[in-house]
């Protein structure tokens, strides 16, 4: 069964690191907060597609989202509470997907500015390796499907100079091997296919 929604999200502690096109809404409330980590506890492991798959590439993600008819309608920034350190924010950023030709009637504040926003995620696709996790949930007031794609444990290929993070190959040991540094490389890539699946292929 195809999902109508596909979310992407990840955190970030410091704004500066957000996109620079992605909206900036107003911050959680506590019963915003509460309600949503009540609906995580009680669903997120039942339902879960992915496992934490660390160092994985996302670099196809959005060509196979549309490719199977997914299309962005959504894109925003929300800060909230740390729960460890309720005077602290963080940055929860959010894509959402609609699937078909509906999708269009469904853009939000992104409309002015769609090439940039999905320029930015483009970008981040390809220039940051992640931990990964998937899961399948249904929206309580409707019903609906959604898939949701949690990406945490950011790993950029590239310094700010514009040169690639370069690191020693190891043995099972952790001895180096080789003569030099090589560019990161991926362990694993995220994929979404036409059957509406979400998968991890050892890259």
């Amino acid at each position: 069964m195809s999902a109508p929604l596909v979310i992407v999200q990840f955190s970030v502690g410091n704004p500066d690191r957000l996109p620079k096109a992605l909206p900036v809404q107003k911050p959680e409330t506590r019963k915003e907060s509460q309600s949503r980590r009540a609906r995580n506890e009680t669903s997120a492991l039942s339902n879960q597609l992915v496992e934490a798959t660390r160092m994985c590439s996302v670099a196809e993600l959005l060509d196979e989202l549309n490719d199977a008819g997914y299309y962005l309608v959504s894109a925003y920034a929300l800060p909230r509470r740390d729960r460890r350190n309720p005077g602290r924010l963080y940055y929860s950023a959010r894509y959402t997907f609609a699937e078909g030709e509906a999708a269009a009637e469904k853009l939000d504040s992104i409309r002015d500015h769609y090439g940039e926003v999905e320029d930015d995620l483009l970008d981040l696709f390809h220039n940051v390796f992640w931990q990964v996790r998937a899961y399948r949930n249904v929206r309580e007031e409707d019903g609906a499907v959604m898939v949701s794609i949690n990406l945490d444990g950011a790993e950029p290929r590239f310094r700010n100079d514009g040169s690639e993070v370069l690191v020693w190959q190891k043995d099972a040991a952790g001895h180096r091997v080789g003569t030099a540094p090589v560019p990161l490389q991926p362990q694993a890539a995220l994929h979404f296919d036409e059957s509406y699946a979400v998968s991890v292929a050892a890259s």
